[in-house]
């Protein structure tokens, strides 16, 4: 499907170049325009610059990576007739232009709705199209602290006198562009059925404050702002000093503390009465944290990582970028690639975020084309649907149906973005042990606290529906089988083996369902 996928990219934000490289990565064709003249990522470091004085900008290849790139003049009438050639080639438009910008290139709402209802644009801009910030000026720094990020950054700093922290890099408009790639691509899947197109308004501030977690509904059920002065609540949750770096930690289930209370060969201080619940280690969590210090300080930060993770407790270390580099879990699955650029020479670039079929996909350095090339270009397939043969409009994913096995973090927020596409999404759950976010308390005042009133649980799982089964049994994992036969899609973060053990893995489901 995505190989019949034609982008024309433009514009010059983050966000917007890697939604587009995404898509690059997963075979569409993607041809950036590209103005050396006005695009910043161009200077931004790392830079090369050659023995001629020539910079070349790291950021600016990795956005860049998989795509055929164009060089083209929008002030003038040549190259807005190339863009316009592009226009009739493309059946995606993604671009980071402000509404006055789209408008004089053609790529605003209104003229695609007549002009090309079939193409889907997707708009990646720092506060959106519309309503009153639409037209003001952004860079990365605006949106983490617009979008409410780098508020509660560094997090859990009782000194009142520290800034808020903006994340290093671009991480705010990374993570936009992963989110709009997605929108994008099931907005073309549905397109394919329908022959219709659609436009998809994309704000960064709006996408980051959607990502603030416990900040959302610790607000809305309770006015209660979270700052980054704010303590943590479940204890121990920190980055600790080893003999040779820095490792984190964090015990979010009593029986993840209880590991770590026997790996560190049950200290007295450990075993008082005291520090048996996430209550009592929250009260005394300055105590519970020196002591752990200590415990951690006499060791080297890979040697505590490997021993305590063999007791399934959740250390990771704090890696400098020359440890990730040679990071051999790492480089067993391929996750950095040398690719050969034409001035750089060989240079070693980030992989494709999927691994499918057991490998990633290639990465190759940016193509230049010429004019010549965009005038050759063929015009897509059209066959627009007329206004009186449209049927119903439609979500992107309606009519897709996924089993939710996820359990807190990415999967959970993951599936729900895929509800809020359409998708018909049924979560299974234990009905022996109940979700930790159902766990989680922080009910509305005023009601009576239960597993349907957390106010995580209800946030990250909007637009699902759930059922409780007891997998440790043949009726419950036959259950999850039947609910399979009929599914498209099966999302699950167990721990590695998991699913497997329980007879659900997926060399077991392919056969009960092949297309899942």
């Amino acid at each position: 499907m995505i190989k019949t996928m034609r982008v024309l990219e433009v514009g010059v934000g983050v966000g917007a170049s890697y939604a587009a490289r995404l898509l690059a990565d997963q075979g569409a064709e993607v041809i950036k325009v590209d103005d050396s003249e006005v695009d910043w990522i161009r200077k931004r470091s790392p830079l090369h610059v050659d023995s001629a004085g020539n910079s070349k900008s790291g950021l600016f290849l990795s956005l860049n990576l998989n795509k055929s790139l164009v060089e083209v003049d929008l002030s003038g009438e040549t190259g807005r007739n190339q863009f316009a050639n592009l226009m009739e080639w493309a059946n995606v438009i993604v671009h980071s232009l402000g509404l006055h910008e789209a408008s004089l290139l053609g790529i605003d709402d209104a003229n695609m709705r007549k002009n090309y209802p079939q193409v889907v644009v997707l708009a990646v801009t720092p506060f959106g199209l519309s309503a009153p910030y639409s037209a003001f000026n952004a860079t990365e720094l605006t949106i983490a602290h617009g979008g409410g990020w780098a508020g509660l950054c560094p997090m859990t700093h009782r000194e009142t006198e520290y800034p808020p922290l903006k994340m290093h890099g671009h991480h705010c408009s990374l993570m936009a562009g992963v989110a709009a790639s997605t929108v994008t691509l099931a907005a073309y899947r549905d397109g394919l059925r329908s022959k219709v197109g659609e436009y998809i308004d994309f704000s960064l501030q709006e996408y980051v404050a959607s990502v603030l977690e416990f900040g959302i509904h610790i607000y809305s059920y309770h006015g209660h702002v979270i700052k980054r002065t704010s303590p943590r609540s479940l204890i121990p949750w920190r980055i600790f000093d080893t003999k040779d770096g820095a490792i984190f930690l964090a015990c979010i289930e009593q029986d993840q503390w209880e590991r770590l209370v026997d790996f560190m060969g049950k200290p007295e201080w450990a075993m008082l009465d005291v520090f048996n619940t996430p209550g009592g280690r929250n009260e005394n969590q300055d105590v519970i944290h020196t002591f752990v210090e200590e415990f951690i300080a006499e060791w080297k930060t890979f040697d505590l990582y490997h021993a305590a993770q063999k007791s399934r407790i959740c250390f990771a270390p704090v890696m400098t970028f020359a440890q990730l580099d040679r990071d051999p879990h790492l480089a067993e699955r391929n996750f950095f690639e040398i690719v050969e650029e034409p001035k750089l020479g060989p240079v070693k670039v980030i992989g494709s975020a999927v691994v499918a079929n057991g490998s990633r996909v290639s990465m190759s350095p940016p193509m230049w084309i010429n004019s010549e090339k965009v005038s050759e270009l063929g015009k897509r397939d059209d066959n627009v649907k007329k206004d009186g043969d449209l049927g119903m409009a439609k979500r992107p994913l309606e009519g897709v149906r996924i089993v939710d096995m996820t359990w807190v973090w990415a999967g959970t927020f993951g599936t729900m973005n895929l509800a809020h596409l359409g998708a018909d999404v049924i979560r299974v759950e234990s009905s022996v042990r109940p979700d930790l976010y159902r766990r989680g308390g922080a009910a509305p005042e005023g009601i009576e606290p239960s597993l349907n009133t957390a106010g995580m649980f209800n946030q990250w799982n909007q637009g699902k529906r759930s059922v409780a089964v007891d997998l440790r049994t043949d009726a419950g994992r036959d259950l999850v089988k039947r609910l399979v036969r009929e599914a498209d899609v099966l999302v699950q973060n167990f721990a590695t083996g998991v699913m497997a053990r329980m007879g659900l893995g997926y060399d077991n489901l392919k056969e009960i369902n092949p297309k899942l």
